[in-house]
């Protein structure tokens, strides 16, 4: 049987050549509408994700 992925996960995390997953800053919305420069840059910018968390989320996204 085949599993299927989950969309949300796979919209949200970027997966490299290396195998190392990205994912961007939460609650950006709100920061960019007000609020400093430099908070708006941090959370735009691609965060790893912990190895713990890799786990889990592998089990979401089989295929990719």
């Amino acid at each position: 049987m085949k599993l299927k992925t989950k969309k949300t996960f796979a919209k949200k995390i970027r997966i490299t050549k290396n195998g190392k997953m990205l994912f961007r800053g939460l609650n950006r919305d709100k920061i960019t509408v007000r609020g400093l420069r430099k908070k708006s840059r941090v959370k735009n910018s691609l965060k790893k994700v912990s190895k713990a968390d890799q786990k889990s989320i592998k089990k979401y996204l089989p295929y990719l």
